[in-house]
């Protein structure tokens, strides 16, 4: 699992654990974004999206909830995503 916040102080206020990855300018749409992961050769490993920003993503995480990965095989679809709540690190 990989967990990304762009303030690790806040990230570890919150949830009592670091993230993997957070000092980053990262700056995420409530009303629909994506994030994908490429590996160092810029190929595509996985990605997410919300709000329909990509067509047939239309999950959605509202406040107190967040967009999870599901532990099965990449289907490169929104299939492989779920909405937790409320929101926690993967494996809490």
């Amino acid at each position: 699992s990989l967990t990304i916040a762009r303030n690790a102080a806040g990230f570890r206020s919150l949830y009592g654990v670091d993230p993997n990855v957070s000092g980053m300018n990262l700056a995420l749409g409530n009303k629909g974004d994506t994030v994908i992961l490429r590996d160092t050769a810029s190929v595509v490993v996985d990605q997410v999206a919300w709000e329909n920003f990509l067509a047939s993503w239309p999950i959605a995480a509202s406040t107190g909830k967040s967009i999870v990965r599901v532990d099965t095989q990449d289907t490169d679809t929104v299939a492989d995503w779920i909405i937790k709540s409320p929101a926690a690190p993967l494996g809490w």
